[in-house]
């Protein structure tokens, strides 16, 4: 439930045939959690995101004060700081990669790049977890972060 975009690309293909936890990405569960502070409370916030995907997930939870953005969107957005940022990119690696259930689980099936999601998906009969990455190798290369 990490990435919202596989999420929806293995609905679209397996529909309500599998169990989707109803576990929030933990960027969003951070987000939320950083909304209800009461140290925070009244004060505007930004969160950047990686993708659009998480943005309108982030901006679906309707949370007090919080603005969710993109990479991209906050750096073409911030005149008054624009020549300190640096242009949106490709992350050498990722903050976010894939494997992060390969020690918790013993059959998991890891789903990275949009290839994966294309047409049929076979699960194998053990798979206990589906790790989702819309992105290839993780959420380095969102939509929110290359130009």
């Amino acid at each position: 439930m990490r990435c919202p975009r596989a999420v929806e690309a293995l609905k679209e293909v397996h529909g309500q045939g599998l169990i989707y936890p109803d576990i929030l990405p933990i960027l969003l569960q951070t987000a939320r959690e950083f909304a209800c502070s009461m140290a925070y409370a009244g004060v505007e916030k930004v969160v950047i995101a990686p993708c659009q995907a998480l943005v309108a997930a982030g901006e679906a939870l309707h949370l007090p004060n919080l603005t969710f953005m993109t990479w991209a969107d906050f750096v073409h957005g911030e005149k008054e700081h624009a020549p300190l940022l640096p242009e949106p990119a490709l992350l050498a690696g990722s903050p976010v990669p894939p494997g992060y259930f390969d020690r918790i689980a013993e059959h998991v099936l890891l789903l990275t790049g949009p290839c994966a999601f294309e047409g049929s998906i076979r699960i194998p009969p053990k798979t206990n977890i589906i790790e989702m990455l819309y992105c290839l190798n993780g959420c380095h290369c969102g939509d929110g972060v290359l130009p």
